[in-house]
């Protein structure tokens, strides 16, 4: 862990971004059911967007053969790669309630007379977890938000927001390189309308922290769609 903490419940694990918790939890369940519900969350796959050059991030596709250091680093997020338009989608589920859609860049064609040719409409890929699990996750995140939290940098000052900090080294031919930092949240919190993932790739100022660097950008962006909307 980033410090030391006494016992957490699993609300103030996610708050506080702890590693040990979030491997202890990991480690109770199998590797098969942990790699199904990465592939739930939409990891490890294209998310069918209307874009060229998608990359679907990668996680060895075989359980069997993680070794058991992967098991443990994965349930904090490493041993994996993902996109940051898989880690947008995967807080947009959370946000609604745990119901992965898939992403829409165009709401509609229209002709050159203004007529519409070809309309866009939401489409549900799958089912993350239950409502019931879901929630206890919406109140993990509203609680990184709180003091205490690792996303207070992150808090907009006119709207309850729910998110998560990232903070992860990248490995280059077995040393540390640099840090990719994020913040991903959605908000209002209470009735979610939109969501914001935030990622920084190899940040040369400040603390490499996801709530120190990605948490403002985050905060200031947030501010002004609330006020524009």
């Amino acid at each position: 862990d980033w410090k030391s903490f006494p016992t957490l419940t699993i609300r103030d694990a996610i708050a506080k971004s702890s590693n040990i918790a979030c491997s202890k939890v990991g480690f109770r369940m199998t590797k098969d059911t942990f790699y199904d519900y990465i592939l739930k969350f939409g990891f490890a796959r294209q998310t069918g967007i209307l874009l060229d050059g998608e990359n679907a991030g990668y996680i060895n596709p075989n359980p069997d053969k993680w070794y058991p250091t992967d098991f443990s680093r994965l349930h904090i997020g490493y041993a994996i790669s993902v996109t940051p338009l898989q880690m947008a989608m995967a807080m947009a589920a959370v946000a609604n309630d745990g119901m992965l859609m898939e992403p829409i860049i165009v709401d509609r064609l229209e002709n050159a007379d203004g007529q519409v040719t070809r309309r866009f409409y939401p489409e549900p890929v799958n089912r993350i977890a239950s409502v019931d699990a879901i929630e206890k996750v919406q109140e993990g995140l509203e609680h990184v938000m709180l003091k205490g939290g690792t996303g207070l940098s992150a808090l907009p000052s006119n709207i309850v927001v729910a998110g998560k900090t990232g903070t992860a080294r990248i490995i280059h031919r077995g040393g540390v390189i640099g840090h990719n930092v994020s913040f991903s949240g959605y908000f209002p919190a209470e009735d979610p309308k939109y969501s914001v993932t935030i990622m920084l790739y190899r940040p040369r100022v400040g603390k490499a922290s996801g709530g120190g660097l990605a948490g403002p950008v985050f905060k200031g962006l947030a501010e002004k769609m609330a006020s524009y909307y």
